[in-house]
């Protein structure tokens, strides 16, 4: 009788045991999934990435802002692209109507376009500092300028 008492405590503890890891696990993948705050406010890009997006020659509008600089690229495709100038000066109209103080950027080049997606990633995941999203955004100026 003894021996069987002392198989039910073991059993009983080790049952307590993987219980108490298990919630506890449970609670830090609840905390790490909570989604981070943007270092970097993007309330500019997404109202200008709004206003531009209503033009029907656009197809995607992507937009990363810091401070009163705002970078956007285009995509457009088909019959569109023959008039990418006078798209991208309509586009740079509307950003300036939005934010008429800020230095806007725009470009329709397809590799600045996966640049800036990838920043915008990373700043609404908060895997980036305002120093290094200046310093990338600064390069990035610089290919859009030519």
């Amino acid at each position: 009788m003894k021996k069987w008492g002392i198989t039910f405590c073991m059993f009983f503890l080790c049952g307590l045991l993987f219980i108490g890891c298990e919630t506890a696990e449970g609670e830090q993948r609840a905390l790490s999934t909570t989604e981070k705050k943007p270092t970097v406010s993007q309330q500019l890009a997404n109202e200008i990435k709004t206003e531009i997006s209503k033009m029907k020659e656009v197809d995607n509008v992507r937009a990363i802002s810091l401070d009163k600089d705002v970078y956007i690229t285009l995509t457009v495709t088909g019959f569109d692209r023959l008039f990418l100038q006078e798209i991208r000066q309509n586009a740079h109209k509307r950003a300036k109507s939005v934010e008429e103080k800020g230095n806007i950027h725009v470009s329709t080049d397809k590799k600045l376009d996966q640049e800036i997606s990838s920043l915008e990633k990373q700043v609404k995941e908060g895997k980036i500092t305002k120093e290094q999203l200046s310093e990338k955004l600064k390069k990035i100026e610089k290919d859009m300028k030519g």
